[in-house]
């Protein structure tokens, strides 16, 4: 990652104090299209588009549903979704905050 692009990350991280998670994720698609506080990623403007649910959403086009089913039906298809992926990263991402970050600094969370 290009160091002013990190630089910017971490000004964002820093900056942006809205706990309100839509709010919050509204405002990251606002700052990725255009810049925050005068600077822009080094990728440039971009336009993201994002379905939490219906029929463009991750989840339905992974489970064929996007509202909450007991069973749902299983393709091949499923292991390669975005979806299931995505997910698969949050556990990873979770498991290494936890287990390997934290502790370095004498925190046990979990």
């Amino acid at each position: 990652m290009p160091a002013a692009d990190k630089a910017l990350l971490e000004k964002i991280f820093r900056d942006l104090k809205i706990k309100e998670d839509k709010a919050r994720h509204g405002k990251w698609l606002e700052i990725v299209k255009n810049g925050f506080k005068g600077e822009k990623f080094g990728f440039g403007s971009a336009e993201i588009g994002y379905a939490a649910e219906g029929t463009n959403s991750w989840k339905e086009k992974a489970l064929g549903s996007s509202w909450d089913m007991r069973v749902h039906k299983y393709t091949p298809q499923f292991l390669q979704s975005h979806w299931k992926l995505f997910h698969d990263a949050l556990q990873l991402h979770r498991l290494t905050v936890l287990h390997d970050i934290l502790p370095k600094y004498g925190i046990c969370a979990g």
